[in-house]
């Protein structure tokens, strides 16, 4: 927890020139609750969001507009979902997606 240094040394194909790196972290201390990229629940209301063989399921109480972005942040989709369970087919050949919620929840997940 807190500020993590650390020093990578690398060295140039010329066998000469050398360059010391320096990496900064920093952690987070642990959170009190459990951690997943599929479940979580908001003010009672739980909302399930996965992937399967190119397919987007979203379960969450609300009919809402869903949006899908690749990590960099480019927008691949925008879906309308009614209430309840509902499906999508997604594709895309990344391997992680941010899918987010008009309702307020953001979801990182696995293609």
């Amino acid at each position: 927890v807190g500020n993590n240094s650390f020093y990578i040394g690398v060295l140039a194909e010329d066998g000469q020139t050398d360059e010391l790196y320096t990496v900064n972290i920093y952690r987070l201390p642990a959170r009190s609750h459990t951690s997943s990229t599929s479940l979580r629940e908001v003010s009672g209301q739980l909302t399930t969001v996965y992937m399967q063989n190119q397919t987007l399921y979203v379960d969450s109480p609300s009919a809402e507009q869903i949006t899908v972005c690749s990590v960099t942040g480019k927008l691949l989709y925008s879906l309308n979902k009614p209430s309840g369970k509902a499906s999508f087919t997604v594709i895309y050949p990344g391997s992680l997606l941010i899918v987010r919620g008009s309702s307020g929840w953001v979801r990182k997940i696995r293609n």
